[in-house]
């Protein structure tokens, strides 16, 4: 008798043990994903969607010593509009307009998104035939079997993404060496074209001048002027051990790969190239890299995958800067 309650209490502690480990594994998978859900997502607007098209415009003021006093932008989806102001490694007097959050905006922010969006069109528009256009010949194809060469071949520089970015880049560099002020236009649909425009600034045709207006409208306007701590921006640049080579945008991960939170967006910044995020105080994108998330500081990451890796892995070209701004604090 007394070696089977022996046994007995022993078989009762062991389901004890194993009840309580299970117990205490789900409560800690109830308390991790309860501080996901507390992670604050990226704006709706922003994330890319097969029908989308995105116009994307920055005035640079004359160079001094080679760097910009300051850069103004605004950029424009279906479904909203940012403008704003880089100041070194601030952002300024930021607006945005959305017309998908809750609560609703008013009839009069409805109003001057359509006029605003109208005058991005027609600044584009005018622009035409862009001094740099793609178009993948591609159109039809899933992404993941287009071959490599469709991206980084030299064979065919008028079919080639990278190329005409490098050429826009080269342009660009050019009138920041001769001081000139400039205005760049980028337009792209994801994901086969791909247009770009850059006038200097005593150049630009009436329309731009009529977005300008609106632009200084927008930034003029307290009820959409908003407040956050921090910014981050991509920007496609050359392999770091190759300063030469074109940069290749061949990079095929989506945000739905990764998720929608503000901590994982540096994970799908190439599906976002130029696109200002605005992060919430005590997010950082920046932790699983191990890397300072601070203004002004930089962290470079390769977005090649050509191992089927579920994860972020560096190797490859696929090379992105994605740069943190510092915001403002509220003046009331």
């Amino acid at each position: 008798m007394l070696p089977q309650l022996f046994h007995m209490k022993k078989s009762f502690k062991v389901l004890g043990i194993a009840v309580l480990s299970v117990v205490t594994l789900t409560a800690i998978g109830l308390v991790w994903a309860y501080r996901l859900s507390l992670e604050p997502e990226v704006d709706l607007e922003w994330r890319r969607n097969f029908s989308d098209f995105r116009i994307l415009c920055e005035w640079y003021c004359p160079a001094t010593n080679g760097v910009p006093a300051y850069v103004e932008v605004c950029f424009a989806t279906e479904f909203a509009i940012q403008c704003y102001r880089i100041e070194g490694d601030r952002v300024v007097n930021y607006h945005h307009m959305s017309m998908t959050k809750y609560p609703g905006p008013s009839e009069m922010q409805k109003q001057r998104f359509y006029e605003f969006l109208k005058a991005m069109r027609d600044a584009q528009q005018s622009s035409r035939p862009s001094k740099w256009g793609w178009a993948s010949p591609f159109v039809g194809w899933h992404a993941r079997d287009m071959p490599k060469t469709a991206y980084d071949s030299d064979d065919n520089e008028d079919t080639i993404l990278s190329c005409v970015i490098s050429n826009m880049t080269a342009q660009v560099r050019q009138y920041e060496t001769d001081n000139t002020g400039y205005v760049s236009m980028m337009v792209w649909w994801v994901p086969w074209s791909w247009e770009a425009t850059v006038y200097p600034l005593d150049e630009v045709p009436s329309a731009f001048k009529t977005l300008r207006d609106m632009f200084e409208q927008c930034m003029a306007d307290p009820s959409t002027h908003e407040y956050h701590t921090t910014y981050i921006r991509g920007y496609p640049i050359p392999p770091p051990e190759q300063p030469k080579r074109v940069p290749v945008l061949n990079a095929w991960k989506t945000s739905l790969d990764f998720g929608f939170r503000q901590c994982d967006v540096v994970q799908f910044f190439m599906e976002m190239g130029r696109v200002l995020i605005p992060i919430d105080e005590g997010v950082n994108p920046f932790r699983k890299f191990g890397v300072q998330y601070v203004p002004g500081n930089s962290l470079i990451v390769n977005y090649r995958n050509e191992d089927n890796d579920t994860v972020l892995y560096l190797h490859g070209d696929n090379f992105w800067r994605v740069q943190v701004y510092g915001g403002e604090t509220p003046t009331e």
